[in-house]
């Protein structure tokens, strides 16, 4: 990879070679397991290729830029960041450097072993998370459960291949070539001018499989195949309740009428109706008060 990230042999398992390093896969990119020879850590390197599309260059750029200068204990770090090139120069490769933990992405996470005290304590990591990308005026455009990470019970947000710095801006238009998913919020979809409120649409998507302990296939099953942000917001709506009253909810932090409410918030249509992260986290999980700003 370079002189300073070493690689980890492969193995043999049942007769076949095993390549350990290996940690995730897709049609751009590659998660490996790295020895860092300078800090002696173990760590994640994700090389994305970016021979075929240039666009991508910039993208991993960003993203490396992004995840490198935001500062929060809910967020997935870059360490570091190079570029990767081939001997006779017909490939290139934008590497970013994470820290290799036992993370599990979301939509590959047993979730059916999540407690619901767990699902609060995610659910206002979340919060948190989002508050913390929008007084920073980043927009992560790509929510979903594939970019949230849970380590040791903990919830993180990662890839930021598609955020967007805002700073200085009410709103800001994607452009084409930003991918909708099933995930999107409607203004995504249609490309129109977005704002920060936009995640949130996303995060009550997540919130969903969350506390309902469903993979994204399931979701879909459960609302059907046309996607969220295209649905009437009275169906989705509706669908949404039907999910949440199957909930089999133990006692937890919040009860479930408020986490319904929040969640059908956060799903409106319009961007303008959703509750920001921060009057969330003030209604939902108030912090008491500090004593020593009490006073005598």
């Amino acid at each position: 990879m370079t002189a300073r990230y070493q690689d980890f042999p492969a193995t043999q398992q049942d007769g076949q070679t095993v390549p350990r390093t290996l940690i995730f896969s897709d049609d751009v990119s590659h998660v490996y397991k790295m020895q860092d020879l300078q800090t002696n850590n173990v760590v994640a390197i994700k090389e994305v290729d970016c021979s075929l599309d240039e666009s991508l260059f910039d993208s991993c750029i960003q993203e490396g830029f992004l995840q490198g200068r935001l500062r929060h204990s809910g967020i997935v770090p870059c360490i570091n960041i190079f570029r990767r090139v081939s001997q006779d120069h017909s490939s290139q490769h934008i590497c970013l450097v994470l820290p290799l933990c036992d993370f599990v992405r979301m939509d590959q996470a047993p979730l059916g072993t999540i407690t619901m005290e767990q699902c609060d304590q995610a659910f206002q990591r979340l919060l948190e998370v989002l508050e913390y990308l929008c007084n920073e005026r980043v927009m992560h455009c790509n929510l979903k459960p594939a970019s949230i990470f849970i380590c040791s019970g903990h919830l993180f947000l990662g890839d930021f291949s598609r955020a967007r710095d805002v700073s200085g801006q009410a709103q800001c238009l994607l452009p084409p070539s930003v991918p909708v998913d099933y995930f999107s919020a409607p203004e995504m979809a249609q490309h129109v001018p977005c704002t920060l409120q936009s995640d949130l649409f996303s995060a009550g998507l997540v919130l969903i499989c969350l506390y309902g302990r469903l993979t994204p296939a399931a979701l879909r099953h459960l609302l059907g195949d046309c996607p969220p942000h295209s649905m009437p917001e009275t169906d989705l709506h509706g669908r949404v309740r039907q999910i949440l009253a199957s909930v089999n909810r133990t006692p937890g932090l919040l009860p479930l009428a408020q986490v319904e409410s929040a969640i059908l918030g956060l799903l409106s249509r319009d961007p303008c109706r959703r509750p920001t992260a921060d009057s969330l986290l003030q209604r939902l999980f108030p912090q008491p008060p500090n004593p020593s700003c009490s006073k005598v």
